[in-house]
Order: C-alpha cells, then structure tokens, then sequence
C-alpha cells in the first residue's frame, strides 16, 4: 500500500486497530502526534482497563519526561519508557527464573541502575587481553575506555547474536574517524573483541547487569517461552514506539515476535536521521519494517524552522526519494542558511557577529571539533590531566568528583551534585546529607576566587581542609604537585567539560540529536565537503550532517576549509545558500 501524506502531526490514522508505520522528518511534532494517538485509542478502543494498558518506548529517559509531559493527565493510562526499562519490568524481573543460563547466582537479578567497573577492574580486563598498553602506552583515558565497552551491543551475525563492538566503530581509541582509519583492523589502538567478552564476564562476577544484556536475555525469554508473548500482548494490547531507526536488530526482532498477534504495533521515526550504526541501528531494519496488514503514513509539517531552512533540509533529501517537508514559518528577512570559508573559529566569530546569539557548534569528532574551534585548547593535554587523575588514586578520584559536583551547581543541579560527592566519599565512609550539603556550599562558595589559579592551591587551600572527604597532602615538590601546578582550575573543570563530550559551545552531533537550538555552526570536515554538493541520504555521514542542519531553529551555517569553496560555488544554488568566500 502507498504511504498517506498527513499534513500535520494532529491528523488521525485511519484505525487505531491497524499496525502501522510513521516516517516523520525533523521538527514535524512527533511528541505531538504519539500524545494525541495515545489520548484517541484511551478514548476510543474496547479492549482496555485496569489491568490492560497502552505501551510507549522511547528511545531515552529524555524523551520518556518529554511524551509524559505532553500526556498530561493520560500518563497514568499509559505505560512510558525507554526499552530497556520495560523489558525488565515486564519481562526479564518476572521471568528470569526460566532462563537456562543466568550469570547470576540463583533466584538473584541485579537492579536495572546504572554501574560501572572501577577503573582497577576495567585494566585488569585489558591486561587479561594484552590491551592494557591503550591506557599505558598510548596514554587512552581510562574514560574513553568505558565509553568504547557501553557502545558495545549484540550483533546479529549469520542467524546469531554475538556480544561484540559494532564491526569498524568504536574499537579504535585515539585514532581517526574517517573511513581510511577505520580500516586499520588489527593495529595498534584497537580493542580486541576478546576484551567485549572479558568486560561482559567481569561485570557478571561484580552483580553488574548490563543494560543490553536485558535486550538479550528478554529475546531469549520471549522467543523460548511463547505464553510469555501471550501475557505481554495480554497487558499491552496496543505498543507504540518512537525513534524506529535507533532501534537495533535484537529489539527489533522482540517487536516481531510480540506483533504477530493481538497486540497493536506502531512505530515512528525517520530513516534520514538514522545516525547509531556504530551502536548497531541499521537503517535497513526500518526501511524493511512490515506486519501483516501495517498501513503507511508519513508527515510532511516542519514546526520548528522556516522555510529557507526547510528548503535546505529538502535539497539533502532530493538524491533519497524521500518526502519533503513543508514549512509553517515564512522566511521573512533573507535568513539563507550559510557557507562560510575559513576556519572553525573565524566561522564562529563571524556567526556571533552576524546574529549575536548562543551558538550551537556541532561537529562529528568531539576533540577535533574542540581544537578547531577553539586553538589554544590543546586536548591532548586535557586526555594527559584526566589520565593522570585516574592514576592518582584517591586524591586523582576526589579532585575528579569535586569538580563535577562544581559543574552540577553551575547547572543548578544539586542533586547531582550530591550524589558527584557521596560518590567519591563511598570508599572511606557514610556521609550525611547535612556534611554533603555542606561541602557543596563550601565548594561554590570558593571555586571562583581559585578560577584562574593553579589547581593545587585549590586543592590545598579548600579541598584539603575540608575533613570530611580525607584528601591527602600535597608534598611540594612531588610529581602530583607539579602536574597540579601546570593546569589551572578553569582548564581542570574544561577536561571534565571535554571529557563529558560538551565544551562550552561545542557538542558532537550526536548528542544533540533530539535537541533543538535558535543558531547552528556545523563544522564540515575536509572529506565529507561533497555532501553539500551531492548530497546521499543513502550514506551514514550524510544523515549525520544532515540531522546536525536539522536541529537549526532561526540560523544555520557549514563551516568549510577555504580550498573547497569554488568547488562548492559551482555546485551549490545561490538561491538556497549565502556563501561566505571571505571574512
């Protein structure tokens, strides 16, 4: 059947007792659509009560608050939350017991929160392997050594599914993100799949329940116990979820086998912003998406910008067969979306003198962004300070937490703040939430005075003084005291920012994936400049920098290196781009 055009995300369906598929592009209000969907089928359908409800997956705890909010009232009709957190509930917590094989010990399922190896735990994997010389030779921070083990998924290889990194992404640490570097299998800086499956082991024998293993071990359950299937669709006659294209094979194969009967299936998303393949989302898996009797539809509305952006968001998608969007906002001024030669920080500055407003910098690779954007700050040097906190023990681990619990109260987030301090205080004792709370006022009370000075004579001066997290002393001419005395407090608190991947201005593209800003700068590498002259929606990087253009709300810009720019002159519609060959 022909997908049906819905001109605004408050058109109805055709049924609510038909499965069915929503492609829904960037700013077409899809919380909006799901919200009124959800409201009609508790109004409307027959086949709900108390004990029988309306399922909603969301793709992050984000966007649960977000479609809650949106719900109002309704939300306690509906059951809304993040994949994982509904097949432990319903499936895994209840069920456990019938697995054949559970790493755990017996009638025992670990809570659904988030924990991490220690850092002591994550070398002695890497040491098992023989690649503890990426933390020790090649200097990685243990922290983008946890980051490459959590992007770790199941992957369906030849019928089976196998606890691996992603083929080509994520393994390499300290490397490149082009195609070429990508593929050095095999040398240096690539993390062994024997290190996946020794991380999954050790985090078994520390009670750790990983959240993919809840996918796994849910597939199992259902795909071995039918009645299990019953007793879901049972409790969820209608299952609807957002984000389709960041799904991956194992949650989508879960969705096959409870869609086969009764329970009502919907799925939303867009294939043009398909940008997880490195987590194991295959756009393929929703092009090719089909239940028995599913109806087609799709939203052409663009609620969040104006029209000259929209028009540029539909000149990426004309290579791709792919619906256009229509905009509800006129471009009243010649607000044409940007193409600025130079550098990342002349197209910054130029950008902030053009439309003197908070600047989203959006790039691929965080470092490199960061470097680009911003010269003086060396990140090789901010990976040598985090490295060099992770060696340093208890007082590496103190000086680490404090300055996060400093961010959290810059972002008004005391609760975080908090939970920053009695975190690095769990090793040497319970502390009160008054002594916490204390601290913590301290802390903001005295960052600022040390902003500009030397680390140490704010670790010495405050940190130090305050007994309550048993910082140890500073001998003056130690190596910790020397390292400590290279950075300043504001660069400290700027690696914790890197680290985090946000630094100031700047965000990778990803991360700011279902966000939205007033100005956009995106930052096009040297090897990816074609997409803004033959623009492939078929292509991951396309979507990438395509789902970047997207988040543009009043302003848009491509910063590009200048010995591209005539090309791109020939190329490019002057009536859709402004560009910019001298600054």
């Amino acid at each position: 059947m022909a997908n049906k055009e819905l001109t605004s995300s408050c058109d109805p369906l055709d049924s609510i007792e038909e499965h069915f598929k929503l492609e829904a592009g960037p700013g077409s209000g899809k919380t909006t659509f799901i919200a009124k969907h959800v409201k009609r089928v508790l109004l409307e359908s027959r086949r709900l009560h108390k004990t029988r409800k309306v399922a909603c997956i969301t793709y992050t705890n984000t966007g649960v608050k977000a479609l809650q909010e949106r719900l109002g009232d309704a939300r306690h009709e509906v059951e809304v939350s993040t994949i994982h957190s509904f097949l432990y509930k319903h499936v895994l917590k209840p069920y456990f017991w019938l697995l054949d094989e559970w790493p755990f010990r017996e009638n025992y399922i670990p809570n659904l929160v988030r924990q991490r190896l220690n850092g002591r735990q994550i070398i002695d994997v890497l040491k098992n392997t023989g690649d503890a010389y990426l933390v020790f030779q090649n200097k990685i921070p243990l922290h983008d050594v946890v980051e490459a083990f959590e992007s770790i998924k199941w992957i369906r290889k030849e019928g089976e599914y196998k606890f691996e990194f992603y083929p080509n992404s994520n393994r390499r640490l300290g490397g490149g993100d082009t195609d070429e570097s990508k593929d050095l299998v095999g040398k240096e800086g690539w993390i062994k799949n024997e290190s996946a499956e020794q991380y999954r082991e050790k985090c078994h024998e520390e009670e750790i329940l990983l959240y993919e293993d809840v996918i796994y071990y849910s597939y199992i359950l259902l795909k071995e116990q039918p009645k299990l299937q019953e007793i879901i669709r049972a409790k969820f006659p209608y299952l609807f979820v957002d984000e389709f294209q960041d799904t991956t094979s194992l949650q989508t194969d879960i969705l096959k086998l409870l869609g086969q009967k009764e329970m009502i299936i919907g799925v939303i998303g867009d294939r043009a912003q398909s940008i997880y393949k490195f987590t194991g989302a295959n756009v393929e898996d929703f092009n090719n998406w089909n239940l028995p009797n599913m109806k087609r539809y799709y939203i052409t509305q663009n609620r969040r910008t104006h029209s000259a952006i929209v028009d540029v968001l539909n000149y990426f998608k004309v290579n791709d067969n792919h619906f256009i969007q229509q905009p509800i906002r006129s471009n009243l001024a010649d607000n044409r979306p940007l193409i600025i030669s130079g550098t990342l920080q002349e197209a910054f500055h130029y950008c902030n003198k053009k439309w003197g407003k908070k600047i989203s910098v959006l790039g691929y690779n965080f470092e490199m962004t960061v470097e680009n954007y911003d010269p003086k700050i060396k990140t090789d040097f901010f990976k040598d300070f985090l490295l060099f906190l992770s060696g340093d023990n208890k007082r590496g681990r103190k000086i680490r937490g404090t300055l996060k619990a400093i961010l959290a109260v810059e972002q008004l987030d005391y609760p975080l703040a908090i939970e920053e301090i009695k975190r690095i205080q769990k090793r040497d004792g319970h502390v009160s939430e008054v002594q916490t709370l204390k601290y913590i006022e301290k802390v903001r009370g005295t960052y600022k005075q040390y902003f500009y000075k030397p680390i140490i004579e704010y670790y010495s001066e405050v940190l130090h003084k305050q007994k309550l997290i048993k910082a140890p002393a500073l001998r003056k001419e130690s190596v910790p005291a020397k390292k400590y005395t290279e950075i300043s407090l504001k660069n400290a608190l700027s690696s914790i920012r890197a680290e985090k991947r946000k630094y100031q201005n700047v965000q990778t593209i990803h991360s700011m994936k279902g966000d939205e800003a007033d100005s956009v700068l995106v930052a096009i590498p040297e090897n990816q400049t074609n997409f803004l002259i033959e623009p492939d929606l078929t292509k991951e990087f396309h979507r990438v920098y395509f789902v970047a253009a997207s988040r543009a709300k009043e302003n848009l810009a491509f910063q590009v290196n200048p010995k591209y720019i005539e090309t791109i002159k020939k190329h490019d519609d002057e009536k859709l781009f402004n560009i910019i060959d001298s600054i």
